[in-house]
């Protein structure tokens, strides 16, 4: 057992800490006590964040075994206390900021990005109700602390920054890990500071502040351009009128294109401009299908655009499109090329993209025993591929696929001939209320990350470094979906896959799949890049010198990668980098134990 040093500090404590039980901790320097310290903070009322600690109140100090030390991790016997907002020290005469508090509510992220005025936000962290409310009942069959509490009593404060008046913001639900709330309509744009209150700890139940940035509506979209319309003056051209209709809604600067009653078949891409809204009347009554027969044949997209665009109340229907939504702008030329398309096939990142209350269908099979197909090798290469088939990655069919930030896929019926919907180094987008099949190789929900260098990296110095943020999946919530296979050659249901912070999945509906593949319903493959050889020597609490002897990170951007205390002192710890200066790196926030030479 290594030696307690006089600086030895908690790095880190698994939360909620529940009373009879165990809390798992790590504590930098290492332990050599058998006990901790612990204290709770007196529950009473509180109208707000204190401006000074001298208003926390708190009891007595009482010892909490620790069972097991590993290294520098420790397991910690709760006794049977009242649970609350709890103070824990290694030794109570340690400056308050050595101590940890436990079960203080945490905000970690919020959604959207930005928030508007008598529009939802939610709110993304842990410990955000009180968890002594939820009936356990018999302790061998726990339930999730995700369930919405019936009767709900967290608050959240809104103060802008600079002044002193807080304002109330109404919560709708909450449970221990998200909270439903409704920014007011009175709220003027600007920079807020948000705080929340589970109901425990009195003064010292606060969280943190998080800053949010509040901003007015963007302009509503009103100009209709009517489809029907513009197919009477290009006698019946439905690929003319739509190319027309686009071009006055991008010199208008915005519209909505409104779709009819009946079929339209195109057989060019549809590319919408910004700020547009494509919208029919209903998944049942407007439908937009590319060519079904002789084939293959384009479009190999059926709609593009490169954001702020939105696609609603209708019906996709393709047989040989390999996409049928596709943000940003994505035009193969080529069955292949469409098939094979890259984790990033262009510069551009899209933004604000919605998909809402639309029915969309890939079907390649579809009347394949009676329609005619003008290739007969593709023909032989489809039937192979639905048979054997085992799919890899991002490649192949795929209804609806968005590489950006920002964005809302809502309350569709979506049958991929492959996948369903990948996201490929996406952020602030929630995917809610689909019911997704999942078709020959494919995937329901691809949350994807992805790191590539270029080839000559190894042998070129002037090589462009390969840049974290943009290129793994960040804020993005998948909730109150039901996916199932609809193909034996299905492959999983929700990935995310190759990196991914701050994602949350939730209340869906997975399954049942045939086992022929992979067959994950949920599952989480972290870290696209690791370089564990370099180390790292303090200069200042934030800033820190790399020592890579090797040269694994000389070139490497890492702005937006993490800097994570793998062994030694100080393990466990994880800071993200905001800045890379030459050998130098800045972190956001001070490590709580700096790792050191042995780290």
């Amino acid at each position: 057992m290594k030696k307690m040093k006089k600086h030895s500090v908690i790095t880190y404590v698994m939360e909620p800490v529940v009373p009879h039980a165990c809390a798992i901790m790590t504590i930098g320097g290492g332990i050599k006590e058998k006990h901790i310290y612990a204290r709770s903070f007196v529950d009473r009322k509180t109208k707000s964040p204190p401006q000074t600690s001298s208003s926390k109140k708190s009891g007595k100090w009482e010892k909490w075994r620790i069972l097991q030390v590993t290294g520098e991790c420790a397991t910690v016997s709760v006794p049977d206390v009242p649970f609350g907002i709890y103070e824990l020290a290694l030794n109570p005469s340690d400056p308050p900021e050595n101590n940890w508090i436990a079960n203080k509510p945490q905000i970690d992220w919020t959604y959207p990005q930005v928030a508007r005025p008598g529009c939802d936000l939610r709110i993304i962290g842990r410990c955000l109700v009180d968890i002594s409310r939820y009936d356990i009942g018999d302790r061998n069959y726990p339930i999730s602390y995700g369930y919405f509490m019936e009767e709900n009593r967290t608050v959240i404060l809104a103060r802008k920054i600079g002044k002193q008046k807080f304002i109330k913001i109404p919560v709708e639900k909450s449970n221990a890990y998200e909270v439903f709330a409704k920014i007011p309509f009175t709220m003027e744009s600007g920079d807020y500071e948000l705080f929340v209150h589970n109901g425990r700890g009195g003064d010292a139940g606060w969280s943190e502040p998080f800053k949010i940035i509040v901003e007015q509506k963007q302009r509503e979209i009103q100009k209709k351009f009517y489809i029907d319309e513009y197919i009477r003056k290009t006698n019946g051209d439905v690929d003319e009128a739509i190319a027309r209709v686009v071009k006055e809604v991008k010199a208008s600067g915005g519209g909505i294109i409104e779709f009819g009653t009946g079929i339209y078949p195109i057989k060019r891409t549809i590319e919408l401009p910004r700020f547009c809204i494509l919208r029919g009347q209903g998944e049942w009554r407007t439908c937009i299908t590319a060519p079904t027969a002789q084939g293959p044949v384009p479009p190999w997209v059926m709609i593009t655009g490169d954001g702020n665009f939105t696609v609603e109340d209708i019906r996709l229907f393709a047989v040989y499109s390999v996409i049928a939504i596709v943000a940003p702008v994505f035009k193969p030329k080529s069955f292949d090329e469409a098939m094979k398309a890259p984790f990033s096939w262009c510069d551009t990142r899209a933004r604000n993209v919605t998909i809402r209350r639309c029915r969309i269908e890939q079907d390649p099979s579809y009347m394949l025993s009676r329609r005619q197909d003008a290739d007969p090798e593709w023909r032989k290469w489809l039937l192979s591929w639905t048979a054997t088939s085992d799919g890899q990655s991002h490649n192949g069919f795929v209804a609806v696929r968005i590489r950006g930030d920002g964005g809302l896929i809502e309350n569709n019926q979506i049958w991929g001939a492959g996948s369903g919907i990948i996201l490929t180094g996406c952020s602030y987008i929630r995917v809610t209320g689909n019911n997704i099949k999942v078709g020959c190789s494919g995937h329901g929900i691809y949350i994807m990350g992805h790191m590539s260098w270029p080839e000559d990296w190894a042998t070129n110095p002037n090589a462009r470094p390969n840049p974290v943020i943009g290129n793994y999946s960040r804020c993005v919530i998948i909730e109150e979906n039901t996916i199932e296979a609809h193909s034996e050659r299905a492959r999983d249901f929700c990935y995310f896959n190759y990196g991914a912070e701050y994602c949350i999945a939730a209340r869906n509906i997975i399954g049942p799949m045939q086992i022929n593949n992979d067959c994950e319903g949920l599952a989480f493959h972290l870290w696209p890049a690791k370089w564990a050889k370099p180390k790292v020597e303090q200069i200042t609490p934030t800033r820190y010198r790399i020592i890579d002897p090797e040269g694994e990170v000389r070139r490497e951007e890492l702005v937006g990668g993490v800097l994570q205390v793998l062994d030694g002192a100080g393990i466990g710890q994880v800071r993200t980098i905001i800045k890379r200066e030459g050998d130098e790196v800045e972190i956001d926030i001070p490590f709580r134990y700096p790792p050191g030479h042995d780290s």
